[in-house]
């Protein structure tokens, strides 16, 4: 490839890419006069909505799937929230939160699946892309995947622009999932109009694990083939390892945010790329979304050094190591 760029959600102010659709949701709240904000999640969103109902002195009420990292569910929970931890993948709270919103018996503002202005605020995906690139725009947009909605809601933005005479081209989309879990990617590969859903496998990429995506799913499959992208499966052990690599370069993500990183390498790798080429990778959260995995990973010294003598002993060994 010529160029390649990532673009770090993980310095939105909850730490996600969740930020960008939540903080229209929440200011759409305020103005319509609800005081608590509700939303089902893998972890993300129920961190951002919780953050942004906080920042607007509101109440909040998560829903997530049991098994959701713990550091997301702490963050919701530090910043106010109710929160309701639920047995199954998330499609499965998706399902109930969907009929509990059906319902109309709670009055609080859904951050959740259908709002229109949250779908809104993920637009802002393509608008940053092509500022930051002086009205070009990229050969390629991989973004990780779980319902989809940053895929579609992107690809509405670029049309956008390009309707507005602001960009010539559209980027091609690639939806980049997990191997254990990508519906997806798979619907794509198959040549299907519809995404059927699958049996979710283990994998560490949580945040993207949905095995049966909802309302976007389809529009995300119709999005892609539209562009003349692709989907990309990703096993655990490629995302581990590009994972680590992006630490090396100064990107401290979650596990799920790698895949888009991973997928560039993948697609490289079976010719789908050009020597021309310019890529755009979006690292959707922030390695503290994840803190058990990184534990898992990271083996902090037990020893401490004392006295001059053993500090300067091991600055040596260090000086040497690095020399080799």
């Amino acid at each position: 490839m010529a160029e390649f760029y990532i673009l770090n959600d993980g310095a939105q102010p909850t730490g996600s890419l969740k930020d960008r659709s939540i903080a229209i949701t929440a200011t759409k709240a305020r103005e319509f006069g609800y005081k608590i904000l509700s939303c089902d999640s893998t972890g993300n969103k129920a961190a951002s909505t919780a953050g942004y109902a906080a920042r607007a002195g509101m109440r909040s009420v998560v829903f997530c799937p049991y098994d959701t990292p713990e550091a997301k569910l702490g963050q919701a929970l530090f910043y106010g929230a109710e929160l309701v931890r639920v047995v199954g993948d998330y499609s499965t709270v998706n399902a109930m939160y969907r009929e509990m919103v059906a319902s109309r018996k709670y009055h609080w503002y859904d951050c959740g699946t259908d709002n229109p202005y949250r779908y809104e605020g993920k637009k802002t995906y393509a608008y940053e892309i092509a500022v930051h690139m002086n009205f070009k725009t990229p050969s390629w947009l991989l973004q990780p995947a779980a319902g989809g909605m940053s895929i579609v809601k992107a690809w509405k933005g670029f049309r956008e622009f390009k309707t507005l005479g602001l960009i010539q081209d559209l980027p091609r989309l690639a939806a980049c999932q997990a191997e254990n879990c990508g519906p997806i990617a798979d619907a794509l590969e198959a040549g299907l109009d519809s995404v059927p859903g699958m049996e979710k496998g283990p994998t560490i990429a949580s945040a993207i694990a949905v095995s049966k995506p909802a309302l976007l799913g389809d529009e995300t499959l119709h999005a892609v083939q539209e562009s003349g992208g692709c989907g990309v499966k990703i096993s655990d052990e490629e995302l581990l390892r590009v994972w680590k690599r992006l630490g090396r370069v100064g990107v401290f993500c979650e596990p799920s945010s790698a895949a888009s990183v991973a997928s560039a390498y993948r697609m490289a790798r079976e010719g789908k790329l050009k020597s021309t080429d310019v890529l755009v990778a979006v690292v959707t959260g922030s390695g503290f979304k994840d803190m058990e995995t990184l534990s898992a990973h990271v083996e902090i010294p037990t020893e401490a050094v004392e006295g001059k003598e053993a500090f300067y002993a091991r600055l040596e060994k260090i000086q040497a190591d690095c020399e080799q």
